[in-house]
């Protein structure tokens, strides 16, 4: 890629974030859903190359995080409307499900539990255990857990408390997040509560 087209599909990506906090776009479920997806699908495409960083492996998986932070920022104060929309979360479930975006799915997570999503934060704690086995996601999901102050996870978290033993750098992070966690659950309402309460939500008329 030339420097010209490089610019380019800088510009368009650049277009794509900043698209997801503008007041411009008059986002329903349906553009947003489809901004995002294109967007992340963009990102994989055009910014294949090794990444920079110590943390991640391509461009794209920051470029992804990107596109979560701004939907983040979007559902919390552009169109705080659509957090209740199944088709968003379900595009949202649907790009943490996607394996070929790697790392850069981790803030589609933090952007479930910032928005008190919290039925969808925890079904997919639930489901994938290899996230807990990845310092990247761990750091997300156990700052959830004690942002939302959700109980039920301790052994998760202490296995995680096990794994990451580095006392430096996001081990030191995740390991503070960890013992904050197993010393606050015994306050925190159980992740059954949690889904009850959706649940009574949804069969409301």
């Amino acid at each position: 890629m030339d420097r010209k087209q490089n610019s380019t599909v800088i510009e368009k990506m650049v277009t794509y974030d900043n698209g997801l906090i503008s007041e411009d776009h008059n986002f329903n479920e349906d553009t947003l859903s489809d901004w995002v997806l294109e967007a992340c699908e963009f990102a994989f495409d055009h910014f294949k190359e090794k990444d920079n960083s110590e943390m991640l492996n391509y461009a794209f998986e920051y470029r992804i995080n990107t596109v979560a932070l701004r939907l983040m920022m979007g559902l919390k104060k552009v169109y705080p409307q659509l957090k209740s929309s199944k088709k968003v979360s379900d595009t949202i479930l649907s790009l943490i499900e996607n394996e070929k975006y790697a790392d850069g799915r981790r803030s589609f997570i933090l952007t479930l539990w910032e928005n008190k999503l919290d039925t969808q934060f925890i079904e997919i704690i639930q489901k994938h255990i290899s996230f807990w086995e990845n310092p990247l996601f761990a750091s997300v999901i156990v700052l959830g857990l004690t942002k939302r102050r959700i109980a039920g996870f301790a052994p998760q978290v202490r296995a995680a408390l096990e794994q990451f033993t580095d006392k430096r750098g996001l081990h030191l992070t995740i390991r503070k997040s960890c013992q904050k966690y197993l010393t606050d659950e015994p306050k925190y309402k159980h992740f059954s509560v949690f889904l009850e309460r959706d649940g009574s939500r949804r069969k409301k008329p």
